[in-house]
This record gives C-alpha cells, sequence and structure tokens, in this order.
C-alpha cells in the first residue's frame, strides 16, 4: 500500500534514511504537497530515488525545512493506471485530466490517497487511476456543493 506522510506545522521532517525506505519499498513514483503564498502547490512526478530526495533536500532549503509549516509527501505502489509521472499523487482538486496529470501546478485543495477505491476504477483507460477517477467524479461534485466539507470530516475525525 502507498506511503502518505503528512508533517504538520509542529512535527519533525522525516529523515532520509526514512523517505529512503519509503521510497524502496513504494517505487511507483512520488511527490510533494505543501502551501506558499495561499495556494496548494502539488509537485510530484519524482519516479527515480535520487530525483525524489535530490527534490526534498531543495524543497526544504527552499522552505527553511519546513518549520512551522505543513508538507504531505507520498510514494505509490501503482495499482490502478500505468506507472507513470502523471499517475503519481497529490492531485490538485479538479475535473480535468490535463490538471491532476501535472507535474507541477497550483490548487486552492490538494488529494493524496492510500489504497484502492475500487467502485472508481477505470474501466480501459490506463491515463488514469482509481484515485484520478474519484476526484473527477466525486470529489469536485461534493466541493461543488459545499467548499468547505473537507474540513468539517477533518474536524469529526479528531
Amino acid at each position: 500500500m502507498c506511503i502518505i506522510i503528512a508533517k504538520d506545522k509542529k512535527n519533525r521532517l522525516p529523515k532520509i534514511k526514512e523517505l529512503e525506505y519509503c521510497f524502496d519499498y513504494n517505487n511507483d513514483g512520488a511527490g510533494f504537497m505543501y502551501t506558499d503564498n495561499g495556494k496548494v502547490i502539488i509537485d510530484k512526478g519524482y519516479m527515480t530515488k535520487e530525483d525524489f530526495l535530490a527534490r526534498y533536500k531543495t524543497l526544504c532549503k527552499k522552505y527553511n525545512y519546513f518549520i512551522n509549516k505543513c508538507l504531505v509527501i507520498h510514494c505509490r505502489i501503482g495499482t490502478a493506471g500505468t506507472n507513470t509521472a502523471q499517475n503519481t499523487h497529490p492531485y490538485a482538486l479538479t475535473k480535468k485530466i490535463n490538471k491532476l496529470h501535472k507535474t507541477y501546478t497550483k490548487a486552492s485543495v490538494g488529494i493524496a490517497h492510500n489504497g484502492i477505491i475500487s467502485d472508481y476504477q477505470p474501466h480501459g483507460d490506463k491515463d488514469i487511476n482509481d484515485t484520478q477517477n474519484f476526484i473527477r467524479t466525486y470529489m469536485t461534485r461534493k466541493f461543488k456543493e459545499d467548499k468547505e466539507f473537507y474540513k468539517r470530516q477533518w474536524e469529526r475525525t479528531q
């Protein structure tokens, strides 16, 4: 199963050895999600451990090691769709496949998922995966109905 590391403002960053382990066992691509100037940055498509760790080090230096800043890291095991940079997580909350596939984009909301969403398996389309299909068909509808639904869900599970 994929690995999601969610570092909030109070927690420490993962160590390089921890990230190496994550990528070694989930090596179908990796990505990052963080905020900058009020936008969620999706920065993904790192298909080798070396590229993944190099980007991590660059981001840590650029953002002062994420002190008082959140960071999400996703290491993927492909279960649906092809194992390409475009199918790595995280994703922007959008219906647009071209934006879901972007390896670098800005969004108002970002999503990473761990596991298989059986009811949203794409049939016959290897260019998308279950998470992208779920975002396009379910999450965008929920967001249109209630722009803050995801915040309340989080509060209820705390």
